[in-house]
C-alpha cells in the first residue's frame, strides 16, 4: 500500500506546475470587496477617463489600456455608463495624462493587486512617480490613502494602522463621501480583526453595514458579508461562521456569485474545523459546480482555492483518487512560481496530507518539511507554518521518527509562545492606540466647539429632530388609524367566537340529546333484557295454574273425585304459585336497582366523622358473612384513619366492589382471595383498593366496565348496573374517583380515590 501512494504521488504530481491555494479563503475574500467595491473604482476612475473621451484622441495611455484590458464585460459597460461625452469605438486620451486620471489608473491597478492579494506591487504602483504634479481630486486622494494602508497592513498589521484608519474615516466623513465611509469602516473592522479585537471588529463592520443600508449601498453589504466571515473565522467562532454563512447563503439570492462561493468556502471551512470532514467536502464540490457553471470565481486563484480545499477534505474522508484528480487540476491552472509563498504553502500541505493520509507517512514527512520551511520565512503564513508543524508532529509519529516528532512539537511550542506574546503587545498597542484616538477627538470636538462647528452641529441637529418630530407625528397618526382598523378587526372577531360559541353549544346540546336518548334507549333494552327472564317465567307459571284450574274444574263435574287427584292439583298449584312468587321478587328486585340510577344521589346522605380503617372492616366483615366458605380474605388496613365522609355512601360502593369481585372473581372457582388495602396516599386523600386474585378483565372490556348494562354475564343473573352504581356514588357522593387495572390471568384490582376532608 505504502509503495503504490508513493509511485502514484510521483508520478501524478509535479512540483515545477501546481497551482497556488490558501485554505482561508484569503482570495476570494479580496475579490469580494473588490467587487463590491467597482462602482467606487468607476467613480474615482471617470474623473481621469472622461478627459480621455473628449480629447479626441486616438488610443489609450497604456497604463489604461492595461486596465481596460483586465475589466470584464459588465465592468466596461458600467465604466461606459460614466463617460457620457465619449463619441466612436474608443475611449480616446491624450497623449499628456493629467495626474488626476493617471491616479484614478492607478487606483485601480492598485485595488487588483491587492485582491490577489500581492501588496507589495500594490505599495508600489501606490507610490507618487517622482516629478509629477501632485492630483488634487481629494476623492481620489483619499482613495488612495485608504489603499496605501490596506497594503501596509496586509504586509503586517500594526497598532499605528488603527490610528490612521481612524483618521481616514473621519476625513471620509467630514467630507461627505458616504461609500468611502464604509471603505474606512471595513478597513478599521479589518485591521481590528487581525489585531485580534474581534468585539471591536464586529462593532464597526455593524457601522458599515447600518452605513450601506441608510444610504443604499448594496455593494457594501457584501464587503461587510466578507468582513463579518473573517472575523468569525480568525476568532475560531466556527457554529457561528456556519450560521452566518448559511443564513446569508439561504436568505440573500441576489448575492454576487463571488460572495456566494466565499461564504460556501467558509462554510466548508467551518465544518472542516469541527470535524465534520464528509459535509466539507460535500460543501466544497457544490462550490466547484458553481464555479464551473458560470466560470464565476473571477480568476484561476479562485478556482485554485476549490480545488486545493477540496482535495483537502478528500484526503481526510479518504476520497484519496479523487483529491489527486482536483490537486492535478490545480496544477494545470496557475503555474506554481507564479504563486505567492502563502499559496504555495497550502499546495504543498494538501499534497502531503493526501501522501499521508493515503497510507505512507514517511513520503510525506519532506512535503511537510517543504510547508515547515515556507511558513519560517514569511510572518504571513505562520497561520500555515502552525498548521504544517502539527501534521508533521503527527505523521513523524506514525512513521516512526519520533525525534522529528519532538523538534516539530518543540518549534510548535515556541511559535505558539512567541504568537501569544507578540498579540499580546499588538494588544496593548492597539488599546493605548484607541486611548490616543479618543483623547485626540475630544479635543479635536473642544477646537470645533470654540470655532462656531458646535452651533452648526446643533442646528443641523435641530433640523434632524424636527424632521425626525414630523416622522414621529406621521407614524403616530399611522398608528391610530391602525389601532382603529385592529380594533375593528378585534371587534368582528369577537363577533364571530360569540357566534361560532353559540352555534358550537347548540351544537353541544344537539350531541348530549343523541348521548341522552341513546342512554336511554340502551337502559330500557337492559331493562327489557333483564326483566324478560322473570316475567317470561312467571306468566309460564300462570299458565300452568290456568291449565290445571281447568283440569281440575273438569274433575269436579265426575261423579266420584278422589283425595290422590286433590291433592296432586294442590301440589302443582303450589309449584306455579312459588315460581310466580320468587320470579316477581326478582323483577321488583331489578327495578329497586333501576330506581336507584334515578334517585337523586345527595338525597338522604350526609357527611360524618368517622374512622376508615374500622368502617372498612366492620363493612368487610358483614359481608364476608353472606359470602362462601371457600373465600380467602387479606386485610392491610392502617391502625387508624379518621376521615369526614359520607358513610352510607362508601359501604354501599365498598359492597358493590366485593361482590363484583366474588361474582367475576372467585364465583365458580371454589376457593380464591380478596384483598382489601387502606392506607394515605397522599396528604388529604386515601386510597382503598378491592383485589382479587381471579381471570382479571380483558383489555377490550376494560374502556367499558364503568357502562350501565354492560355485563359479561348476560342471562346469568348479571344487570350491569353495580360497577356503573359503585363509579357514580364514589365521583358524586363521595367527591373521588374510581379506576380499575387488570391483566388477563392476574386478577382486577379497583382503586377508589377518597378525599380525607378532616378539618385542620
Amino acid at each position: 500500500m505504502t509503495g503504490t501512494v508513493s509511485a502514484r504521488w510521483r508520478a501524478t504530481v509535479r512540483p515545477a506546475r501546481p497551482a497556488p491555494m490558501m485554505t482561508t479563503g484569503a482570495s476570494w475574500e479580496s475579490a469580494v470587496i473588490q467587487q463590491s467595491r467597482s462602482a467606487t473604482e468607476f467613480q474615482a476612475g471617470r474623473w481621469g477617463l472622461n478627459r480621455f473621451c473628449t480629447m479626441g484622441q486616438a488610443r489609450c495611455p497604456p497604463r489604461a489600456a492595461a486596465w481596460s484590458s483586465q475589466m470584464t464585460t459588465p465592468q466596461r459597460a458600467a465604466m461606459m455608463a460614466h463617460a457620457p461625452f465619449c463619441t466612436g469605438s474608443a475611449m480616446a486620451p491624450s497623449q499628456t495624462e493629467s495626474p488626476t486620471s493617471a491616479l484614478a489608473e492607478r487606483l485601480a491597478s492598485a485595488a487588483q493587486l491587492l485582491a490577489e492579494p500581492r501588496p507589495a506591487e500594490a505599495l508600489a504602483l501606490l507610490a507618487d512617480p517622482p516629478g509629477d504634479a501632485a492630483p488634487t481630486d481629494p476623492r481620489l486622494l483619499l482613495k488612495r490613502d485608504l489603499l496605501r494602508l490596506q497594503a501596509h497592513s496586509l504586509q503586517a498589521t500594526r497598532a499605528e494602522h488603527l490610528a490612521e484608519a481612524q483618521g481616514l474615516l473621519g476625513s471620509a466623513q467630514a467630507q461627505g463621501f458616504s461609500d468611502l465611509e464604509g471603505e474606512a469602516l471595513c478597513q478599521l473592522g479589518g485591521i481590528l480583526n487581525r489585531l485580534h479585537m474581534f468585539r471591536e471588529a464586529l462593532a464597526q463592520y455593524g457601522s458599515a453595514e447600518a452605513l450601506a443600508r441608510r444610504t443604499g449601498q448594496s455593494a457594501l453589504l457584501w464587503s461587510v458579508a466578507a468582513g463579518v466571515v473573517r472575523v468569525l473565522y480568525d476568532a475560531e467562532l466556527h457554529q457561528e461562521r456556519i450560521d452566518y454563512c448559511e443564513r446569508l447563503l439561504r436568505d440573500e439570492q441576489d448575492m454576487p456569485t463571488t460572495l456566494r462561493l466565499l461564504l460556501m468556502n467558509q462554510l466548508a471551512g467551518a465544518y472542516k474545523w469541527l470535524g465534520d470532514q464528509q459535509r466539507a467536502r460535500e460543501i466544497y464540490l457544490e462550490a466547484l459546480a458553481l464555479a464551473e457553471a458560470g466560470q464565476a470565481a473571477g480568476s484561476p486563484a479562485g478556482l485554485s482555492v476549490l480545488l486545493v480545499n477540496l482535495a483537502n477534505s478528500c484526503a481526510w474522508t479518504g476520497h484519496f483518487d479523487e483529491g489527486w484528480r482536483h490537486l492535478n487540476r490545480c496544477a494545470e491552472i496557475t503555474p506554481l512560481e507564479a504563486s505567492t509563498d502563502d499559496r504555495r504553502l497550502w499546495f504543498y500541505q494538501a499534497q502531503a496530507l493526501l501522501v499521508w493520509k493515503g497510507g505512507d507517512p514517511a513520503a510525506a514527512l519532506p512535503l511537510f518539511e517543504r510547508v515547515v520551511e515556507i511558513g519560517r520565512r514569511h510572518l504571513q503564513t505562520r497561520a500555515g507554518l502552525i498548521a504544517g508543524l502539527t501534521r508533521l508532529m503527527e505523521a513523524a509519529i506514525e512513521a516512526g521518527r519520533h525525534d522529528r516528532a519532538v523538534t516539530a512539537s518543540q518549534e510548535l511550542l515556541e511559535l505558539t509562545q512567541q504568537r501569544s506574546r507578540e498579540q499580546s503587545q499588538m494588544f496593548g498597542e492597539a488599546v493605548a492606540s484607541l486611548v490616543r484616538s479618543a483623547r485626540l477627538e475630544t479635543e479635536k470636538l473642544a477646537a470645533e466647539r470654540q470655532a462656531g462647528w458646535l452651533e452648526a452641529r446643533v442646528a443641523e441637529r435641530t433640523a434632524e429632530l424636527s424632521s425626525a418630530m414630523g416622522r414621529l407625528q406621521a407614524e403616530i397618526e399611522m398608528r391610530r388609524a391602525t389601532e382603529a382598523a385592529l380594533q375593528q378587526a378585534h371587534d368582528e372577531l369577537d363577533h364571530r367566537v360569540r357566534q361560532r360559541t353559540a352555534e358550537l353549544e347548540q351544537a353541544m346540546q344537539y350531541l348530549m340529546q343523541r348521548e341522552k336518548l341513546a342512554a336511554l334507549g340502551q337502559m330500557a333494552a337492559g331493562v327489557a333484557h333483564e326483566l324478560n327472564t322473570p316475567i317470561g317465567n312467571a306468566r309460564l307459571a300462570a299458565s300452568l295454574i290456568l291449565e290445571e284450574s281447568d283440569g281440575f274444574r273438569g274433575l269436579l263435574q265426575a261423579p266420584a273425585l278422589r283425595r290422590g287427584q286433590v291433592e296432586q292439583f294442590v301440589s302443582k298449584i303450589g309449584e306455579n304459585a312459588s315460581m310466580v312468587d320468587r320470579s316477581l321478587d326478582r323483577a321488583g328486585h331489578l327495578i329497586q336497582r333501576f330506581k336507584s340510577l334515578a334517585r337523586p344521589e345527595s338525597a338522604g346522605h350526609a357527611l360524618a366523622d368517622v374512622d376508615l380503617a374500622v368502617l372498612v372492616r366492620d363493612t368487610v366483615k358483614m359481608i364476608r358473612a353472606g359470602l362462601d366458605a371457600g373465600v380467602h380474605w387479606a386485610m392491610e388496613l392502617p391502625g387508624s384513619l379518621p376521615a369526614r365522609v359520607d358513610q352510607e355512601a362508601l359501604t354501599e360502593v365498598l359492597g358493590l366492589l366485593i361482590d363484583n369481585a366474588w361474582t367475576h372473581g372467585i364465583a365458580g372457582r371454589g376457593s380464591g382471595q380478596i384483598t382489601v388495602r387502606l392506607r394515605e396516599a397522599e396528604p388529604g386523600w386515601a386510597r382503598l383498593e378491592i383485589q382479587d386474585d381471579g381471570p382479571g378483565i380483558a383489555a377490550a372490556h376494560l374502556g367499558r366496565i364503568f357502562e350501565p348494562f354492560f355485563t359479561t354475564r348476560l342471562g346469568q343473573g348479571g344487570s350491569g348496573l353495580g360497577l356503573h352504581r359503585a363509579h357514580s356514588a364514589v365521583t358524586e357522593l363521595l367527591h373521588g374517583a374510581l379506576s380499575v387495572s387488570s391483566e388477563p390471568g392476574q386478577g382486577a384490582c379497583f382503586q377508589v380515590k377518597l378525599p380525607l376532608n378532616r378539618a385542620a
